[in-house]
């Protein structure tokens, strides 16, 4: 599926900053922004979702498959951020994973496992999008808890407006 990176660009430069870091109100009532992984999260797959529809192929976009009582899942509790495959099939193309750049090591951990219990049934990709000014960062971070244990794909999408990008 070779569109999927140019799919993702598109996405992640559509996603609006109001989703990028959403304005809260402080106990003083005073606003702020914060990022919040889920608002980003539900955002990109209506982003993405729009463009799926413009292309051909097999694969479905799903977010949030939660595959308690799935039969090669029988401790359950593994719920990637977004699947792409081919639903009722064993054709799985990508595994996505979405993280702030506030991201805690215990989240990413747990992250760096889902993407390790998926690879074991053939998905081709490990996605790992990291948001956020301090994304690259992050993302170095990442690479250091992998250790080259994990095909990871990394992805930075530091600021709204702007398009994710795989760093060299």
């Amino acid at each position: 599926m070779q569109e999927f990176e140019e799919l993702l660009q598109t996405a992640t430069q559509a996603i609006p900053g109001k989703f990028f870091l959403l304005p809260v109100v402080t106990e003083n009532g005073r606003a702020r922004t914060i990022y919040r992984e889920r608002v980003y999260c539900y955002e990109l797959y209506h982003q993405l979702r729009v463009e799926w529809d413009k292309i051909e192929t097999p694969y479905a976009l799903n977010g949030e498959i939660d595959k308690q009582g799935h039969p090669y899942f029988p401790e359950g509790g593994l719920q990637p951020d977004l699947l792409v495959h081919e639903p009722g099939t064993h054709r799985n193309f990508a595994i996505i994973e979405i993280k702030p750049c506030t991201a805690r090591r215990a989240g990413i951990i747990k992250d760096l496992q889902t993407f390790e219990r998926f690879l074991g049934f053939g998905y081709k990709r490990c996605i790992y999008l990291v948001y956020g000014t301090e994304a690259e960062e992050k993302a170095q971070f990442i690479l250091g808890l992998n250790a080259g244990h994990l095909p990871l794909e990394l992805w930075i999408h530091a600021r709204p407006g702007e398009a994710a990008f795989r760093p060299e």
